[in-house]
């Protein structure tokens, strides 16, 4: 059947929501699937049962094939909000227009080039931490792989956990959605801590002074501020 990201997140709760990102580590997508899991009591006769376990086999796979793309297709997804979201004029705020010199640096968080299109700041002061959100330029509606490779960083801030997963994807006609258990793990957030580390030391000398905008200071980003309390204490 067709991917779709709907039906994943569909009557989840609302803390989810209010912290998106962090809680992506939390969610049990295995018990999200359990709706679509057919019937194999063994009780049933043997048509129904058949059937059955043939029509687990289609979950098996396609769940599969939902753990290769769903990363990849989530980030797209935010792509095309935030696209759709920032597509009207964009007027500059006298407040920001007033504190931006034209020597200042800057490591955004968002996904649009608010600080070039609309403040002129010069795009080799800028470092984009988490990407530039792009049109979903390669997608095909029958073809998963299409979504490749995310262009933007997003995902849970959960650095103890062991980052390969063994995965078990034998054929298991009770239990077709086990292998979604890894979704988790495959939801963790790309940490540009090099990158981050390359921009700030180039400019170190220079810098006297660092100022936060409009940052939440949530977990997820947590990492990056004590990383540049490192560079920059």
């Amino acid at each position: 059947g067709d991917f779709e990201l709907s039906h994943y997140f569909n009557g989840l709760d609302k803390k989810l929501w209010d912290d998106f990102e962090n809680e992506l580590e939390n969610i049990d997508f295995g018990d999200q699937m359990e709706y679509y899991i057919a019937d194999t009591n063994p009780d049933l006769p043997d048509g129904e049962f058949e059937h059955n376990v043939s029509l687990n086999a289609g979950f098996q796979e396609s769940f599969e094939e939902a753990l290769k793309v769903f990363h990849p297709a989530l980030c797209q997804a935010i792509s095309d909000f935030v696209i759709e979201a920032t597509s009207g004029k964009i007027d500059k705020k006298s407040y920001f227009s007033d504190i931006i010199k034209s020597e200042d640096v800057f490591i955004t968080f968002n996904y649009t080039r608010l600080l070039e299109n609309v403040y002129k700041v010069d795009e080799n002061n800028i470092n984009h931490i988490h990407g530039i959100a792009n049109p979903r330029y390669r997608y095909k509606d029958d073809d998963l792989d299409s979504y490749g490779e995310p262009t933007i960083i997003f995902g849970h801030g959960n650095l103890r956990k062991t980052p390969k997963i063994h995965r078990n994807y034998e054929y298991n006609p009770f239990y077709p959605q086990k292998c979604l258990k890894a979704l988790n793990q495959e939801l963790k957030k790309d940490y540009q801590f090099d990158e981050l580390k390359s921009f700030v030391m180039k400019y170190k000398d220079d810098i006297d002074t660092v100022e936060i905008i409009g940052h939440n200071l949530g977990e997820v980003d947590e990492q990056y501020f004590k990383e540049l309390n490192k560079l920059l204490p």
